[in-house]
């Protein structure tokens, strides 16, 4: 009923193994359906060309965003780049990004390179993985209403946030 979002992170781990196979097939085939929408997220793109999915895949995922890769341009990745249906102009831009700043989006609406050129702070909170810090803060304050972990996160990674907080002195 509700949209929902299911992520596969490092999809290729999924991908190849024959339990998750046929649940990954049914998924993508039915779940759209009930408001859910799937997001693969893998480091390369062979990995999921090389999956028996792969045709499912690319019938079934309209919408790709594609990573800056610097080697997307030779021989090997050219070919992989085309199973996924991109033309030689489209692989060229994914092969110029930058990484970590630039990405390629393609839908039946479109492609279009686009910068999510974040900053240290919005990189603290989103790339916040150090799970034993997390789970301290969430055993410390998990009883607490409205608790918000952003200046905590960003404190445990010492990243100096006090310049966009209100001067409370002030009272700007």
């Amino acid at each position: 009923g509700s949209l929902t979002m299911l992520v596969l992170d490092e999809a290729w781990l999924f991908l190849k193994h024959p339990v998750f196979q046929d649940k990954i097939n049914e998924w993508l085939k039915t779940l759209r359906k009930k408001n859910v929408f799937v997001v693969f997220a893998t480091q390369d793109v062979v990995d999921a060309i090389r999956s028996p999915l792969f045709s499912t895949v690319v019938q079934q995922c309209l919408t790709k965003i594609y990573l800056a890769d610097p080697m997307a341009e030779t021989a090997a990745m050219i070919e992989a780049y085309r199973a996924f249906g991109l033309t030689d102009a489209e692989i060229s831009t994914i092969g110029r990004a930058e990484m970590k700043r630039d990405y390629f989006y393609t839908s039946p609406m479109g492609t279009r390179l686009f910068q999510l050129d974040l900053g240290k702070i919005s990189l603290g909170i989103i790339g916040a993985g150090d799970q034993k810090m997390l789970d301290g803060l969430t055993d410390q304050h998990g009883g607490e209403s409205g608790y918000e972990y952003c200046g905590d996160i960003l404190k445990a990674k010492n990243i100096d946030y006090s310049i966009f907080m209100e001067n409370e002195n002030t009272g700007g």
